[in-house]
């Protein structure tokens, strides 16, 4: 039995989140899907982004698959750079500071900018209440130990002061005070997998507009590998006004996916 496995259950996932940022890097997956909130003719929608994160700063390379063509990301020192349809090839590259990025999309800073695998991790350090260990699984052929919990939204912001008011106020929208989180660690009481389901019928002024469910899961595997990403250089990209001046619609560029990446 793992040490850490005699520890109360809310002492094992606020331990989990220090113990998995000090192995500095990850490959991860993200996968959202979005259940009866887009449209009556298509009322889901998925998402997937998988690549290899620096696990306490924005830094990663990813893969983006919406549902019809991959393309890639790099996020370096908290800039984006995407790969968009149109784009010149002497220009390959449409660059973003995070919080532009956000502000293009009609989203504030601090939801869904990219930052969202850094600030999962957080969500550990803001449970409420009791914190129950449901059992024993694999998560990618790795043994660990399931827990459920509720988060405070509250806890959360605590100590958070680069959320903007407008942010806090969306993201209470979304979540609501309180929302359940399941969490499985591992035997070195590193988190593997983090997921939780959002109802928007019980949420007021939902960010999406609409009834629905927003389901989240987040997995890591081979900590420590090794994250190769750089800025591309700074005359093969545009600005996002740029992008938008010559028409862009924010689709995937259908350029080949720069590395393979293990799903």
């Amino acid at each position: 039995m793992p040490a850490f496995a005699a520890k109360n259950p809310t002492t094992v996932l606020r331990d989990a989140v220090k113990k998995t940022e000090t192995q500095k890097t990850a490959h991860a997956q993200l996968k959202i899907n979005i259940s009866g909130a887009a449209s009556p003719t298509n009322p889901d929608t998925n998402f997937t982004q998988t690549g290899v994160f620096d696990l306490k700063k924005p830094n990663g390379v990813w893969k983006v698959d919406n549902g019809t063509d991959p393309y890639n990301v790099r996020l370096v020192n908290g800039v984006y750079y995407f790969g968009y349809i149109g784009l010149p090839a002497t220009q390959p590259w449409v660059r973003s500071p995070v919080t532009e990025y956000s502000q293009y999309f009609g989203i504030q800073d601090g939801i869904g900018d990219g930052t969202t695998i850094l600030e999962s991790l957080n969500l550990l350090n803001a449970t409420t209440g009791t914190v129950k260990k449901l059992g024993s699984t694999k998560v990618r052929d790795i043994s660990t130990t399931e827990y459920r919990a509720t988060v405070d939204i509250e806890k959360f912001f605590k100590n958070r002061d680069y959320f903007s008011d407008t942010a806090k106020a969306q993201m209470r929208q979304f979540f609501g005070e309180k929302f359940p989180l399941l969490v499985w660690i591992d035997s070195k009481g590193r988190a593997r997998r983090i997921a939780y389901q959002v109802d928007l019928s019980k949420q007021s002024n939902s960010v999406l507009g609409a009834a629905g469910k927003v389901t989240l899961s987040l997995e890591f595997w081979d900590f420590g590998t090794k994250l190769n990403v750089t800025a591309p250089p700074q005359d093969q990209t545009m600005t996002f006004d740029q992008y938008q001046n010559l028409g862009g619609n924010s689709q995937p560029n259908q350029q080949p996916v720069e590395k393979p990446i293990p799903a």
